[in-house]
């Protein structure tokens, strides 16, 4: 059995989860000797899938884009063309050949000749935020996942929390829907170029709207206020917004809350040495820092939103996303008592134990054959009936 996995996510992200989720999905997959896994990856600068390809036996297919131009209708189109191109490739070959999109948009050209169609999805945001309000935009990225996870003859939700919401929103899909939970693997870190203070919190990806940045950046101020020495890095998520900028004049705290980057032995080396990774997000699909962070031995400060309590379990302190009061309170706590600290650290890592990317690739390769046996019994039957 074979799984042909498109460029979709590999165009979007230089680095991110969800990439890293293939690729990690594609490793173990390997693995199992039951799945023979093939990564297209169109024209792509992602670095997830270059250290796959130079690490791995798994096959990528896929152009290294040396320019820093924005993705583009051009270059979506041609790596759409050349996606049907190898997909054809490969269906000349022998075996069953799954059809395992990286996104939501699911190319009918491929799902009509694949033996199944399998769909991860990975969170209801749009959804859950277009009750509150909806752009254009977002209103058509919500109709073309509909249409995916429709089209899909099976769905994989990579938290209860998601299969839930998916069954909230699009209950026409509930009976295609299996949970397999992602996992994160300790990554050797490699310490950063840039000066980087010895003590501090840290805070990873995308800061604005649920993510809750400003509030996070509120309770850090109350900390540094009260006197206590510390800085606050935000690990990616872009520079500071206009709003951001105006934020840290106001308040005076250019100098100690700070923005980086970096690639994964990068963020590795900062939750090994931040004080705690401070995730006072709204809503979750799964919550990869999370996990991440208890991999790496760094206490955890979160909410109990969404998905957030499967990950964390009981290893992690929990907080209201409105209260930065309680947030500045559980930051001291951490940065102070020792044993509250090793406390965490210690559950962290039993929690961190109960998630491997090996369970989620056999739990995956259980869908796919699951999957293709099923659409093969109603291909025969229409036969029969036709």
């Amino acid at each position: 059995m074979r799984v042909f996995f498109d460029e979709q996510i590999f165009l979007e992200q230089e680095h991110g989860g969800i990439s890293r989720y293939i690729c990690e999905l594609a490793i173990e997959l390997a693995h199992t000797g039951k799945v023979a896994p093939v990564i297209y990856g169109g024209f792509s600068r992602n670095q997830t899938l270059c250290k796959l390809n130079q690490q791995s036996d798994v096959r990528c297919i896929f152009s290294i884009r040396r320019d820093h131009l924005r993705i583009n209708s051009l270059v979506a189109s041609l790596s759409r063309y050349w996606r049907r191109r190898v997909f054809q490739r490969l269906r000349r070959e022998r075996g069953y050949l799954i059809y395992h999109p990286t996104f939501y948009e699911v190319d009918p050209f491929i799902a009509s000749r694949a033996d199944a169609t399998v769909l991860t999805c990975h969170d209801m945001i749009p959804e859950w935020l277009s009750v509150q309000s909806s752009s254009a935009r977002q209103k058509w990225f919500i109709a073309q996942k509909r249409a995916g996870l429709i089209a899909a003859d099976a769905i994989i939700a990579n938290s209860e929390s998601t299969r839930r919401d998916l069954e909230k929103y699009l209950p026409q899909v509930a009976t295609k829907v299996t949970v397999s939970l992602l996992a994160a693997r300790q990554i050797t870190s490699c310490k950063p170029f840039s000066p980087t203070p010895s003590v501090f919190f840290l805070f990873v990806g995308k800061r604005d709207k649920y993510k809750n940045g400003l509030m996070a950046w509120e309770a850090a101020h109350r900390l540094i206020r009260s006197g206590v020495d510390c800085h606050f890095v935000c690990f990616g998520g872009g520079k500071w917004s206009y709003a951001e900028s105006v934020w840290l004049k106001q308040h005076q705290l250019h100098n100690l809350i700070l923005q980086t980057n970096g690639d994964d032995a990068t963020l590795a080396w900062h939750y090994q040495h931040a004080v705690a990774l401070i995730y006072p997000s709204r809503y979750e699909g799964f919550g990869l820092p999370v996990l991440e962070a208890m991999k790496h031995n760094c206490p955890v400060i979160t909410t109990a939103c969404s998905s957030l309590p499967e990950v964390g379990g009981k290893a992690v302190v929990y907080i209201d996303p409105d209260n930065p009061g309680q947030l500045a309170r559980e930051m001291r706590r951490v940065l102070i008592d020792a044993k509250h600290r090793t406390n965490l650290i210690a559950n962290g890592a039993d929690q961190s134990e109960k998630f491997s990317w090996a369970r989620t690739a056999e739990q995956t390769a259980e869908v796919y054959a699951e999957t293709t046996a099923r659409c093969n019994r109603s291909s025969k039957s229409l036969k029969r009936v036709f």
